[in-house]
């Protein structure tokens, strides 16, 4: 941060890290030991959890912007065109990076989207938890919004291309042509 934005930023990596294993690996292994030892609660849990995230997603982003209004008057025009760069930067390094490892488009793709998007909500709640700064959560809170517009635009452009194939043509050499 020194060299970057011209300050030093004192962060405890303990604390970091210890938030990281609580907003993202324990209620990754509870999911993973949910889905495996409890079908049945999976499934009613599956349907109930994604419409929660975006909801807790959506309150996250407006405290964040209400913390931060008069910031985000100033500098929210910057931040948007970094978020822009650093979500097509994401896409395009996401989907060459998988190619050039070996992978199919189909699953390039998928590792285009996912490393585009990135995880705005750790750094929100990284922003909020460790550095104790709405501030900080600002890039978060409009990179989340835009990330989530681009990825769904970006899948659904590759999905209308493999819906154009030829009739009679078989679905994988049609994947493999978009």
């Amino acid at each position: 941060m020194k060299l970057l934005a011209g300050q030093y930023v004192p962060i405890d990596v303990w604390a970091m890290m210890k938030k990281i294993l609580w907003l993202i690996i324990v209620p990754l292994i509870v999911g993973l030991l949910i889905n495996r030892y409890a079908h049945k609660l999976a499934r009613k849990l599956v349907r109930v959890l994604p419409v929660l995230a975006m909801l807790s997603i959506c309150i996250i982003i407006a405290i964040t912007i209400a913390l931060s209004r008069e910031d985000l008057l100033v500098m929210g025009l910057a931040l948007f065109g970094a978020s822009v760069c650093h979500n097509a930067a994401g896409f395009t390094f996401g989907y060459w990076g998988a190619r050039a490892a070996g992978l199919d488009r189909r699953d390039s793709r998928t590792v285009a989207i996912e490393v585009g998007m990135q995880n705005g909500g750790m750094a929100t709640g990284l922003a909020f938890n460790v550095l104790d700064s709405a501030k900080a959560a600002m890039a978060s809170a409009v990179f989340g919004p835009w990330s989530a517009v681009a990825g769904s635009a970006l899948a659904s452009y590759w999905r209308r291309g493999r819906q154009s194939k030829p009739a009679g043509a078989p679905a994988q050499a049609t994947a493999e042509r978009t």
